[in-house]
């Protein structure tokens, strides 16, 4: 996951799935579960960044382990990225 800072009072989801998730039904399956996890735990998300997500192809993707991976990884970055100073952060 790569955080940027956005000037909007919201996050926003960028996502990357390439071919090594397997043919065009399994990344759209990805990718639907990516963005209704990020639908329903936007509240918690920090706001003012765009969050750009690339799971990796290791087993099978749940919408609670989704979920809580992206509030985590996301609260982690921001945190990150906030105290760093730098361009980008990711994880």
């Amino acid at each position: 996951m790569w955080v940027l800072p956005n000037e909007l009072p919201h996050p926003r989801l960028g996502l990357a799935v390439g071919r090594r998730h397997g043919g065009a039904v399994q990344r759209n399956r990805i990718k639907r579960r990516l963005r209704e996890a990020f639908r329903s735990q936007q509240h918690e998300l920090p706001i003012g960044f765009d969050l750009v997500c690339s799971p990796r192809a290791e087993g099978e993707l749940s919408l609670a382990g989704c979920s809580e991976s992206m509030i985590r990884l996301a609260g982690r970055l921001a945190a990150r990225f906030g105290s760093a100073g730098s361009a980008g952060a990711r994880e």
